[in-house]
């Protein structure tokens, strides 16, 4: 899962509601340790993720300073791992406007291992409400994938991501998208569903899934099929497959 939003995430509010957003099934999806570094939990970087309270001191770490005289107002990472079932890890990329004046939105990423057990769309949905999000993807990859990917890696999905951060962009499609913000204009609901694509409104946008169930990814054939079909009703270039290169 990932997502985009302008949201000022550094607020505890949307800190706790978003945690106690893990705890829907059991010990599935909660926390084992947390860390202002998503690619080390080592006994000095994180800390055992014990109670939602105590995450508070590290939701939101301020860490500004000065840029060539600029002051740019910016927060530490949060991230969380598991290592037991469910194997999973996220992260938290505050926004914030860099020295050239431009607002870099929020961007949550998130990556597990599957589960029946976990409703993933009931998930997806929720954060999609607890945040005014501006983009978000789920999907469900049949086949390992690097488990791996931080926010300032080199590695791209070469088939389904997000964009740049500072614009946010859509390569391909997930399984869900959610479109809020200016990518709202660009989705025809009545049209989509008309075609038998299941369309939600939350907020002020629209969460579009491809098929009704995730696991018909399993069909790769057969979503591919579907997929392609769903990128027709956008406007021509809207999805990066779709874009000329040049």
């Amino acid at each position: 899962m990932e997502i985009r939003t302008r949201a000022e995430t550094s607020d505890w509010a949307y800190g706790k509601r978003f945690l106690q957003s893990l705890y829907q099934w059991g010990d599935l999806l909660v926390p084992e340790r947390m860390s202002h570094n998503y690619d080390n939990f080592s006994d000095r970087e994180a800390e055992p993720f014990a109670e939602i309270g105590e995450a508070e001191k590290k939701w939101a770490v301020d860490r500004s300073r000065s840029y060539d005289g600029i002051f740019v107002k910016n927060y530490e990472y949060f991230a969380w791992r598991r290592k037991k079932n469910l194997k999973c890890l996220g992260w938290i990329v505050h926004k914030f406007v860099n020295a050239k004046g431009n607002l870099t939105p929020g961007c949550i990423d998130f990556t597990s291992d599957y589960s029946k057990k976990v409703d993933w769309l009931s998930l997806f949905r929720e954060w999609c409400e607890i945040f005014p999000v501006q983009l978000g993807l789920l999907h469900y990859y049949r086949e390992a994938k690097p488990y791996f990917r931080g926010p300032d890696s080199d590695y791209e999905e070469p088939d389904i991501r997000l964009g740049a951060k500072i614009k946010p962009d859509v390569d391909n499609a997930g399984w869900a998208m959610y479109y809020g913000d200016e990518f709202t204009e660009k989705v025809d609901a009545a049209k989509i569903s008309a075609a038998g694509f299941p369309v939600e409104k939350i907020g002020n946008g629209y969460l579009v899934r491809i098929t009704e169930n995730i696991e018909d990814v399993n069909d790769i054939a057969a979503f591919t099929k579907r997929r392609e079909e769903h990128r027709k009703l956008f406007p021509e270039g809207f999805f990066g497959v779709d874009r000329p290169v040049f």
